[in-house]
C-alpha cells in the first residue's frame, strides 16, 4: 500500500500519521477529494465505505440516472461518513458531464444535504459562504464543469472547503 510504503520510506514526512495501529489507513484521518469522475468515487468511499475526515467534490457528484429521471440509487441510502463532512462545488453552467445542473440539485437532495444547506453562490457571496457545503459559481465559463476546480478566483472558496469546521 502507498502509504506503507511513504512512511517506511520517508518518515521525516509523516506519513505515518495517516496509519492506525495495525498499520492500515486510518480512514477517518483522510480527505477524500475528487473532480467529475472522481469527485464521485470520493462520494461514494465516503458513503460506502469508510468514515473519513471531510470529502471535496468538483464538479460531482453527478451519478444520475435519466432512464428513471432520478439521482443513483445508492444516493438516498444511509451514509457511512456524516452529511456535514461532505462539501460540493459545481458551477450553475454545468449541464453536462452526467447530469444538468437541476438533477445535480436533485442529488443533493437525495443525499440530504439539501434543504440542511442551501446551495451558495461564491461569485455572490462572501467567505464564509453562509457555512453551507454546496457552492456554486454564476460568473461565465468556457469550462463549467472545471472552473471550480481550475478558475483562480475561487481560492477562497478552496481554502474555505478545506477548513470550514465539520463537528
Amino acid at each position: 500500500m502507498a502509504l506503507r510504503y511513504l512512511a517506511r520510506s520517508y518518515p521525516n514526512e509523516n506519513w505515518a500519521q495517516f496509519l492506525d495501529r495495525s498499520n492500515d489507513v486510518d480512514w477517518e484521518k483522510l480527505i477524500l477529494t475528487g473532480q467529475s469522475q472522481g469527485g464521485g468515487h470520493a462520494c461514494f468511499i465516503a458513503m460506502k465505505m469508510h468514515r473519513v475526515a471531510r470529502v471535496l467534490m468538483f464538479g460531482a457528484p453527478k451519478d444520475f440516472n435519466v432512464y428513471y429521471n432520478k439521482p443513483g440509487a445508492w444516493f438516498f441510502e444511509p451514509s457511512i461518513t456524516p452529511g456535514n463532512r461532505f462539501f460540493s462545488f459545481v458551477h450553475e453552467g454545468d449541464d453536462h458531464n452526467g447530469c444538468t445542473y437541476q438533477q445535480q440539485l436533485q442529488i443533493y437532495q437525495a443525499m440530504r444535504l439539501m434543504p440542511q444547506y442551501s446551495v451558495v453562490d461564491a461569485d455572490q457571496v462572501p467567505y464564509p459562504y453562509k457555512h453551507s457545503r454546496l457552492l456554486t459559481g454564476s460568473f461565465p465559463q468556457t469550462n463549467a464543469h472545471g472552473a471550480p476546480i481550475r478558475d483562480q478566483r475561487y481560492v477562497n472558496a478552496w481554502k474555505y472547503l478545506l477548513t470550514e469546521p465539520v463537528q
